[in-house]
């Protein structure tokens, strides 16, 4: 007798596997506790970091107050290392992280040119984390996080392997978000190009800002 429902009865099953389950109600995610605000914080701004090839990328710190090592986390962004996730950065330095965000190559204050395939971007990743392992602030432990193009940064970083990146944790960000560009279902989207139209320069240009974070 075969080990597994194929085919039709498989189907079949289907209507008498709805009645017999009923309603079935979800069941909300249990966080757990979360660590406490412990910490007041200190930041700084313009911290120049060069790369292999000498271009420099700004990097902006947000970290506990407070002469011990903490693990860190890093974000590569072209949206600007000075807008509105900064809050975030606060609430995780208050629990003991240190938080640096670092404008993306040719980006805002960052020096190079802006390509958003540069394959510079991998390399880049992988030398801001070892920078942020190094400094007397951090425990050697580095995490990257962040949604959408910032995903994007982590996977390039995660294929070079930087050995002091220990957690990473993409959100929104390809290949889960892209699948479907330039088409889906063989239509043409046309949503990248919006997003290419507002990231075409060093900043951000158009009454359409929000656009851009899809």
């Amino acid at each position: 007798m075969n080990k597994y429902v194929t085919g039709w009865a498989a189907i079949g099953a289907i209507p008498l596997l709805s009645l017999s389950l009923g309603k079935v109600a979800a069941q909300a995610p249990d966080p757990g506790a979360y660590s406490a605000a412990r910490y007041a914080i200190q930041s700084s701004v313009g911290n120049r970091v060069a790369m292999r090839d000498g271009v420099t990328l700004s990097v902006r710190i947000y970290r506990p107050q407070d002469s011990g090592r903490f693990p860190a986390l890093l974000t590569i962004t072209p949206y600007d290392n000075n807008d509105y996730w900064l809050e975030r950065a606060k609430w995780f330095a208050q629990r003991g992280y240190v938080v640096a965000f670092a404008d993306t190559r040719g980006r805002y204050d960052s020096e190079g040119t802006w390509d958003p395939f540069n394959p510079k971007q991998k390399t880049d990743g992988y030398d801001l984390v070892e920078w942020v392992a190094k400094q007397p602030w951090c425990n050697g432990r580095v995490g990257m996080y962040g949604p959408s193009y910032m995903g994007w940064e982590i996977w390039w970083t995660a294929t070079q392997a930087p050995p002091s990146l220990k957690a990473i944790v993409p959100e929104v960000a390809p290949p889960d978000q892209m699948y479907n560009t330039p088409y889906q279902d063989g239509v043409l989207v046309g949503w990248m190009f919006g997003w290419a139209a507002v990231m075409s320069g060093r900043t951000t240009r158009s009454t359409l800002r929000t656009y851009c974070y899809l």
